[in-house]
């Protein structure tokens, strides 16, 4: 082997800081760099809808299957989460009850024909931050 074979190269940018991109020449619009708070308004928006569509499954469940289906939920000021039937859970909401929805999950349903419940093995799917 020669020496010259034998050194290490770097192909970066003379100047080019770490972690830093180019901006993309590929001749569209390049997008939109967004604020911190555009993107703290965009994420509180989402994540409002998210435990809005979250709060209206469990409720809506709660209420359609009463006995069938039970809820997982923290009540305030306790250290374990209280897992009731749809028809508890209803009937705690409509005296003036709380619970956050953050850890409020449909816990399991009933199999009608074994008489039994079943747990939900796929929890509800997290909320995700939008990428820039």
């Amino acid at each position: 082997m020669s020496e010259v074979d034998n050194f290490l190269a770097h192909y970066g940018v003379k100047g080019m800081r770490w972690g830093h991109r180019k901006p993309d020449d590929s001749g569209g619009a390049a997008p939109k760099k967004r604020s911190r708070k555009e993107l703290r308004a965009v994420n509180k928006a989402g994540r409002e809808k998210f435990n809005q569509d979250r709060a209206d499954k469990v409720l809506g469940a709660a209420l359609k299957k009463g006995d069938g289906v039970l809820i997982k939920t923290h009540m305030p000021y306790d250290q374990y989460p209280t897992i009731m039937s749809g028809k508890e859970f209803t009937t705690y909401l409509s005296r003036g009850g709380a619970f956050d929805i953050r850890m409020t999950d449909i816990y399991a349903t009933k199999d009608e024909k074994a008489g039994t419940y079943v747990l939900n093995d796929q929890p509800t799917e997290r909320y995700k931050k939008v990428k820039a």
